[in-house]
């Protein structure tokens, strides 16, 4: 990310002063309606966008979005760029105008269209059966680091799970007499209404394994998942490390396209493939918008011809 800042030029176009990093401090009140993650993500672009010389106006951010695809970044990048500057935008009450929205909405939906082979693209899914896989071969090691990560494995697949959501677990958040996980809060759960997810038998029985090894319970308190540096559950691995676990075991048993979000994406394939509905699997994984499970699960049940016409062609 830091070596994009390196490369963009700077667009001395003399309008929209760019706020300091103290200015910056104050803009916490605007984001009360996002996510922890989306927060440290906007400030990450932001940075980047700042440092290469860009600043609050139309102009500088449409620039920015040709240069970042004329690079090759990837369409993620370019749309999370401009929802970052626009919110700080905001935040700073310089917010764009009509005109200018307009404009900006218009080069990016250009540059969608001519970057839409660019980049990373979406995670491969890790189907329940990849993961299990995923998660036995890591068991098999017999270390804290397999036993931990047959557990994170397990819990992101049985639950749908957000890396940040997984680094977050308490163990006192699991229920084994329940067998259920409690999410205090979430990415789209901002007013900390909490949810409950449903987990395997064998998903508790794994996450207690692993448990044993670090000399805790689950009435211990702290975090559930910690780095192997770490003694207690004061602190906890990390969203990235999260992210980089399952990258690293998904990879081991063949998901090439695999990535921090793969259990979550695949998991919802999966709900699709058993016959759950669209707002079945919205309630599991705890999506506000169905529009957002519907690409998910795109191609991974018949569509309404195959449904009703099978066997009539």
């Amino acid at each position: 990310m830091q070596a994009t800042a390196a490369i963009l030029p700077r667009i001395p176009d003399g309008k929209g002063q760019l706020p300091t990093l103290d200015e910056l401090e104050t803009l916490a009140i605007h984001y009360g309606g996002l996510a922890v993650e989306t927060q440290r993500s906007y400030l990450r672009y932001w940075t980047i966008y700042r440092d290469g010389g860009f600043n609050l106006t139309a102009k500088s951010l449409t620039r920015w979005m040709q240069l970042a695809h004329e690079q090759n970044k990837g369409k993620a990048v370019i749309r999370h760029m401009q929802n970052a500057v626009r919110v700080y935008a905001r935040g700073m009450d310089r917010e764009f105008t009509g005109q200018d929205i307009m404009r900006i909405k218009s080069v990016l939906k250009r540059t969608m269209r001519e970057c839409r082979n660019m980049g990373t693209g979406p995670a491969e899914g890790a189907s329940w059966e990849v993961a299990d896989k995923a998660a036995r071969v890591a068991a098999v090691e017999g270390t804290e680091a397999g036993l931990r990560d047959c557990a994170i494995i397990l819990i992101g697949s049985d639950a749908l799970l957000r890396i940040g959501e997984i680094a977050r677990i308490r163990c006192r958040d699991i229920s084994a007499s329940r067998n259920q996980l409690y999410i205090p809060h979430s990415k789209t759960d901002q007013t900390g209404d909490g949810a409950y997810c449903f987990l395997r038998k064998s998903t508790i029985a794994a996450i207690n394994r692993y448990l044993k090894v670090t000399g805790r319970t689950l009435e211990s308190e702290g975090r559930l998942f910690l780095s192997l540096r770490q003694q207690s559950g004061s602190g906890g691995l990390s969203t990235k490390s999260v992210g980089t676990v399952i990258r690293k075991r998904l990879l081991a048993v063949g998901l090439k396209g695999a990535r921090g979000h793969s259990l979550r994406r695949g998991a919802a394939a999966s709900l699709a493939e058993a016959g759950a509905d669209i707002f079945e699997i919205a309630e599991a994984g705890r999506w506000s918008d169905v529009n957002v499970v519907a690409g998910y699960i795109r191609g991974q049940r018949p569509n309404a011809v195959a449904k009703y016409r099978r066997g009539q062609i």
